[in-house]
């Protein structure tokens, strides 16, 4: 078998030519190729795209293909990517830093993290200013405390079902003070709800069958 040493050496000065190519790739084009797959709802690899233009900028990437790339994680479903690049926008400046904080709240919420969703919407109504994501807030952090008294009223249900016709005088007071803890707790819960928003009708609701059991 005789060796193209000709085919070979040409081969071989390619190498370094393609090194450098890859090298000189620029995070910008990588950026207008990311806005370009956003535009053709190719979200996952505008991502990647996105991911790698924030990798070769460092310490310098641009807050908006950071938010960009944020928004890309959270429509594919990657939240705590998702949350990692909007905390990344926020730290940065970015003008939709009001948005990013928002939607970190919904992708914990995504994530069925109830708790951390609950904290950051109560950071968010603390520093948004941006009127319409106030309001998104507002009407968010106000059904996750509805949603944390009513479950604490059918708790205080459920326990009053335990009384029955035969139940002992003494166990009776102890099922009712259980319960009376459970309603108790539903009230703290709704209080913060209609301190959010007094005109919230599940709210109101709710207040009515808490009081009716607390009397």
């Amino acid at each position: 078998m005789k060796i193209n040493f000709k085919l070979a050496i040409a081969a071989l000065l390619m190498f370094p030519m393609m090194a450098m190519a890859q090298e000189t790739v620029h995070p910008d084009s990588l950026k207008n190729q990311g806005n370009a797959l956003v535009k053709a709802k190719k979200f996952k690899e505008a991502l990647d795209a996105y991911q790698q233009a924030i990798t070769l900028w460092g310490d310098t990437a641009d807050a908006a293909t950071v938010y960009n790339a944020g928004d890309c994680a959270r429509r594919v479903e990657e939240y705590e990517t998702s949350n990692k690049l909007y905390q990344q926008a926020i730290d940065l400046g970015y003008k939709k830093a009001d948005y990013a904080t928002y939607y970190i709240a919904e992708n914990y919420g995504k994530m069925k993290l109830v708790d951390e969703r609950i904290a950051q919407l109560e950071k968010a109504r603390e520093i948004v200013k941006d009127p319409k994501v106030t309001g998104f807030v507002k009407k968010a952090l106000t059904k996750e405390y509805a949603k944390k008294a009513n479950a604490q009223v059918v708790e205080g249900n459920k326990i009053l079902g335990e009384i029955q016709a035969s139940t002992k005088p003494e166990q009776r007071t102890a099922i009712e003070a259980r319960a009376k803890e459970a309603f108790s707790a539903a009230k703290e819960w709704n209080d913060k709800a209609l301190g959010v928003d007094a005109n919230s009708e599940d709210a109101k609701k709710i207040a009515e069958i808490i009081n009716e059991q607390l009397k």
